[in-house]
């Protein structure tokens, strides 16, 4: 299974620095944002649905060093009208397939993105573009599965400075 690592930086130009942060730099004030399947939880049985092996002592390891932590999931928009209905239904169909013995904590997460429609789904930039508005003015860690959603992603999004790492586990 192949992993990519991004790291996006978006600069803000009509927002001083000084504005943005409380003077407490340091991981607090760092993001690292996943998308879910096949990153998070492997899907490969849509019926038996379980953290990727490693998933969830990572996320305690980033949160226990003050990393923030958000999610960037591309919710079909069947799943419902608005993005809070999606994310119920999301929650549904994970407490209802999950077979861990440990549940899926979301309370790791500090910030949930989810399309408003199909039209905004990975690879439009949208879900992207507001993980960096909430870390400006730095940098956000991205894992992701498919390669081809950051790809697309990067030459649409102006300002952006990018680095792409291929992980994969042997």
């Amino acid at each position: 299974m192949r992993f990519y690592l991004v790291i996006l930086t978006l600069i803000f130009v009509m927002i001083p620095q000084s504005a943005q942060s409380d003077g407490n730099d340091g991981p607090q004030d760092e993001w690292v944002f996943f998308d879910m399947g096949d990153v998070l939880v492997d899907t490969e049985q849509p019926k038996r649905l379980h953290y990727v092996k490693g998933a969830e002592a990572f996320l305690n390891s980033l949160r226990s060093h003050g990393y923030k932590i958000g999610l960037l999931i591309n919710i079909p928009q069947h799943f419902g009208k608005t993005c809070d209905e999606k994310f119920k239904k999301l929650k549904h169909v994970l407490e209802t397939t999950w077979t861990d013995k440990s549940s899926l904590k979301w309370g790791l997460f500090d910030r949930i993105f989810l399309p408003p429609n199909n039209e905004y789904r990975k690879p439009h930039p949208l879900l992207f573009l507001q993980a960096m508005s909430i870390s400006c003015p730095a940098s956000i860690v991205f894992f992701g599965e498919d390669l081809s959603e950051v790809k697309q992603i990067l030459p649409q999004a102006q300002d952006i400075e990018e680095a792409i790492w291929e992980l994969f586990d042997e």
